[in-house]
């Protein structure tokens, strides 16, 4: 575990311990990998991945390098050309024929709309709003790195992962991560504080099965404020290519409207990551299987 953390814990590590120890302890502590086949159909895995590779391309040829605001112009001249990024990414992996019939061709127009309804939603928002959007890193390896007692021992723990996008939102900043599956507001939203619990608590959040994205956008959001100290406005959010027209969903506190995320959040978010690691080096702590798990590759379910 001392080498896991000093390697760096990632936000899918984290919610693989969440959703069954036992399937973290396998992947993560034993270091246990399925081999790679060779697709034959296109993998919903696979999908996203080439749907993430024409967005970065998109946006860092035109936006990024050189900076250029995000411009209604450009996205609509590149709307154009999508399905034909799309094929060049896909071609890299099956051939014309792999691609011609069937699911697969399925597959590939399903992709092709999703990346259509995404320039879609921008050019919506750039229309709406007062002030440019400047990319400023894609597809960006951010870490955050904290020293821990824990059982009396001094713990070099990192938490790492990569940002698929963050911009410059006017004068705040996004952290924005791409889904191909879907999500809702119940998904990156904050229980916010009440009569019975007047203080703000994130506990209900750790180890909640449907909160995943939110726990993940945190993580995002704790390595971006220890990496851009000086980016002090921010916030955190999921696009979902399943619902699109929601657009970003930020993690926040329910019924706020205030969507950046403060110290406070963030402080609480640490205290709950630095609880589960030390609950890994509890000497009673068992790495067993949890029944409810839907997805567990080494767990013999």
């Amino acid at each position: 575990m001392d080498d896991l953390f000093k390697k760096g814990l990632s936000p899918s590590a984290l919610n693989t311990f969440i959703n069954c120890p036992l399937d973290f302890y396998y992947k993560y502590i034993l270091g246990l990998r399925e081999g790679k086949e060779v697709e034959e159909n296109i993998e919903a895995s696979t999908l996203g991945t080439m749907i993430h590779n024409v967005l970065e391309r998109v946006y860092k040829d035109n936006f990024l390098t050189p900076s250029k605001p995000v411009s209604i112009d450009v996205l609509t001249t590149e709307k154009k050309n999508l399905e034909h990024y799309l094929e060049e990414e896909y071609l890299k992996e099956f051939t014309k024929t792999d691609m011609k019939y069937g699911q697969n061709r399925l597959s590939f127009d399903v992709s092709v709309n999703l990346l259509k309804s995404f320039i879609d939603e921008q050019i919506k928002e750039l229309k709406v709003i007062n002030y440019p959007i400047f990319i400023k890193e894609l597809e960006e390896a951010i870490e955050a790195n904290f020293t821990w007692k824990i059982n009396g021992v001094d713990k070099a723990i990192k938490i790492k992962g990569n940002a698929d996008r963050i911009e410059q939102f006017g004068s705040d900043y996004r952290i924005i991560d791409y889904k191909s599956g879907k999500c809702d507001t119940e998904k990156v939203s904050l229980s916010k504080p009440s009569k019975k619990n007047p203080k703000l608590s994130l506990e209900n959040i750790t180890y909640h099965d449907k909160k995943g994205y939110a726990r993940q956008l945190l993580m995002y959001a704790i390595m971006f404020q220890q990496q851009f100290p000086e980016r002090t406005n921010f916030s955190a959010g999921i696009i979902s290519m399943i619902n699109i027209k929601e657009w970003v969903q930020n993690v926040k506190v329910s019924g706020d409207k205030n969507e950046l995320l403060t110290d406070e959040i963030l402080d609480l978010f640490k205290t709950e990551i630095r609880s589960v690691i030390e609950s890994m080096y509890h000497s009673d702590f068992i790495y067993t299987h949890n029944e409810k798990a839907k997805y567990c590759e080494y767990c013999g379910i």
